[in-house]
């Protein structure tokens, strides 16, 4: 429903062959036809079945990712993708989102990929559809990623359990991710690999339902020195407060931004897991960085107040 209207082609990677995806892609081609758009190139590729072992769904997905991203980037039109997979609905700014950062994409070196996704993305969490953030974690669930970084990582790709494996150092080198605050992308299916896994979080993120002109904005504020500048500033500025005091002092002082501070992830009465729980936020952390977070800070809403958990170390 939300395709761009122009000639942007669409891949269709299948593990296997099943008449039910068949049928759905055949309704999709007469959709692009009713709605005047038959001159977008459909491609549907089928990941064949080697016979190879493995252990469990991660091994087959992982195979499958890189098998599908080296099929699509050998036209060297190609300059980037963005991938989606089947049990994931699309904001109706979902296309303009990425129109929009694509070319920061391909021009700070700064940037590994672009997001859909706010791993914090609930409905009591976020506000702002029109605001961006850089992020240390890499979400997943509706990304960009272009050929130079395919190339990069092609060689290496792991067998199993490749989201996490492109969260480790080693890959993302120090580079962020542009993510919005409220998603463009929903995560509707409940049997995948997972198992459901983070179910009661993905069950309440807000899909965004309403279109922004992200092409006509300024988003000169997400170059990684007015990121430091701006968004830096202001947690740093953000008055001091604890669990223990947040109401008392929202309340008698009308705070609308605030900071909170945690001591490592888990096991003090401050630590990140005890403040995520009185937030709300997911307590999940990989490769030492907590989803969502830019130098461990992790932004949300609380009400009507801004809430910032802050490392001690910042």
């Amino acid at each position: 429903d939300y395709h761009p209207g122009n000639s942007l082609p669409i891949f269709i990677s299948e593990d296997g062959k099943s008449d039910q995806v068949f049928d759905v892609i055949q309704k999709m081609k007469e959709k692009l036809v009713q709605k005047g758009l038959n001159t977008v190139p459909v491609t549907h590729i089928h990941h064949p079945n080697t016979q190879e072992y493995y252990p469990d769904g991660y091994y087959k997905l992982s195979s499958h990712f890189q098998w599908a991203f080296s099929q699509v980037f050998q036209s060297n039109q190609i300059k980037r993708i963005i991938i989606l997979e089947e049990d994931l609905q699309i904001a109706p700014d979902f296309f303009e989102f990425f129109a929009s950062t694509l070319t920061m994409l391909d021009q700070d070196d700064t940037l590994l990929t672009i997001s859909a996704w706010n791993d914090n993305g609930m409905k009591s969490l976020v506000k702002d559809p029109q605001q961006l953030f850089r992020s240390d974690f890499f979400p997943g669930l509706g990304w960009m990623m272009t050929r130079k970084l395919w190339e990069e990582l092609a060689p290496k790709w792991p067998k199993a359990y490749w989201d996490d494996w492109l969260r480790e150092p080693k890959q993302r080198q120090g580079r962020h991710i542009i993510r919005p605050e409220i998603c463009r992308s929903f995560h509707f299916g409940s049997h995948g690999v997972s198992n459901a896994q983070y179910s009661q979080y993905l069950n309440s993120i807000q899909l965004n339902d309403q279109f922004i002109s992200f092409t006509t904005l300024d988003l000169n504020y997400l170059s990684l020195e007015e990121w430091n500048h701006q968004y830096l500033s202001k947690v740093r500025h953000a008055k001091l407060v604890t669990m223990e005091n947040y109401d008392k002092r929202v309340k008698e002082e009308g705070l609308l931004e605030v900071r909170l501070i945690y001591q490592g992830f888990e096991g003090r009465s401050n630590s990140f897991s005890s403040l995520a729980e009185w937030s709300g936020a997911m307590d999940n952390v990989k490769a030492n960085v907590p989803r969502t977070a830019y130098k461990g800070i992790v932004s949300l809403w609380k009400g009507n107040v801004k809430v910032h958990l802050v490392p001690q170390e910042f």
